[in-house]
């Protein structure tokens, strides 16, 4: 059989591995110079390769895809691809439940993959765009280098995010072919822009262990983790991760609790024990000790407290007031930054029309899909490369039937 994967990332490399078998030709398609371009860059060129949570937390990890992904989990699981991966002499380490390469280095990663499909004898072709596929008796693909046939295809394009690294869309263009439908895109794992200008002042500065959160009727739905300010919003491992849980929610503000570890009592007796300490001082430097002191004058203004005001003089209410603030330090929604920007794709080919045992459309035979372009994406954290890697290795298996692996 003659098999065409297209898109060398992580999902459509590893697709190439597990479909090659003596009977079968494999051709690994890349519009790029070089194939991993995105792996390359995952984790800040540090590679979070996956995640070593068990069945539960891992599951809850992931946004869009949970049932869907099960079978693709059970088969391929994130212990499995850290036992490949030390197989073949990668050494790991774990920073809390994320997986790295102790060479803190992608390319060690990438180049074990490159090296794994020269000796399967996969046939990689860089800088060829695929520009139109279609169907008579076998699949046909125009490529800029010519008109190629095939018996099964993959499409592995990635999502819509970082199109410098090659993902802009074409998958979805080819699903949409044979009669596939797209859920619709929104980034996730994005920045939040806001329309508070006061954010220009504070860009740089940098929260450690908050939570954000926003109100959806009685529920909240938040995040726990550090928050930077940019110059037109919010950034940060906190706010990533709540982008990709809201993405598609309704809401107008974005709020941050600055002590979450502390309730309003607590946080009132420790501002009585400061101010009793400092009595005679004006309220922004009695604060100081405790908040950032390039928010303290944001804070107050919100609080409306005169910040020349003494320690002696803060009434009980106003001191409600700045705690009020330090909970529930609210920001005006505006976006979420483009989806350009966004770490990941969130929305794509619609899952009820692929198989989750095989990641065979069930819309055309012999059509394959693994990855970000379909309607999948999870939290970060390795959460996202391991998803690749499993439904890569499921759609590669059942591309090449009797893998001998």
């Amino acid at each position: 059989m003659k098999l065409a994967i297209i898109g060398a990332g992580p999902s459509g490399m590893f697709a190439a591995l597990n479909a090659k078998t003596s009977t079968n030709e494999v051709y690994l398609f890349e519009k790029n110079k070089f194939i991993g371009k995105k792996l390359l860059i995952t984790g800040g060129g540090r590679c979070n390769i996956t995640n070593n949570s068990k069945n539960q937390f891992f599951s809850d990890n992931i946004i869009n895809g949970k049932k869907f992904l099960h079978s693709s989990l059970s088969q391929f699981s994130n212990f499995d691809l850290i036992k490949f991966l030390e197989r073949h002499g990668i050494k790991l380490y774990s920073q809390g439940n994320k997986i790295f390469p102790k060479s803190q280095n992608s390319k060690e990663i990438l180049n074990l993959l490159i090296d794994l499909l020269k000796e399967k004898g996969i046939k990689i072709i860089t800088e060829t765009e695929i520009e139109e596929i279609s169907f008579s008796d076998f699949f046909i693909l125009k490529t800029n280098l010519g008109v190629m046939n095939f018996d099964k295809v993959l499409i592995a394009t990635g999502g819509f995010s970082h199109q410098e690294t090659g993902s802009t869309g074409d998958g979805y263009r080819f699903s949409k072919k044979f009669g596939h439908s797209i859920f619709p895109l929104k980034p996730a794992l994005s920045s939040i822009l806001v329309k508070n200008s006061f954010v220009k002042n504070i860009s740089g500065v940098s929260l450690k262990n908050v939570e954000v959160f926003i109100k959806e009727k009685n529920k909240r739905i938040s995040e726990f983790g550090d928050v930077v300010f940019t110059f037109n919003g919010i950034s940060g491992p906190a706010v990533l991760n709540i982008s990709s849980k809201i993405n598609r929610k309704k809401f107008d503000k974005i709020y941050i609790d600055l002590y979450p570890q502390m309730n309003n009592e607590d946080i009132l007796k420790k501002f009585n024990f400061i101010v009793k300490e400092k009595i005679n001082m004006n309220i922004k430097n009695i604060l100081k000790s405790v908040i950032t002191e390039s928010m303290l004058d944001i804070i107050l203004k919100k609080s409306g407290v005169d910040k020349n005001k003494k320690g002696n003089q803060i009434t009980k209410e106003e001191k409600n007031m700045i705690i009020h603030t330090l909970k529930f330090f609210d920001l005006d929604f505006l976006n979420f930054n483009k989806i350009n920007f966004a770490t990941v794709t969130s929305g794509g080919v619609n899952l009820k029309e692929i198989n989750p045992k095989t990641m065979e459309s069930k819309l055309k035979k012999n059509l394959y899909f693994a990855g970000e372009v379909m309607n999948i994406d999870a939290l970060s954290g390795g959460f996202n490369l391991q998803l690749a890697f499993s439904t890569g290795f499921v759609a590669g298996i059942n591309m090449g039937e009797n893998n001998e692996r």
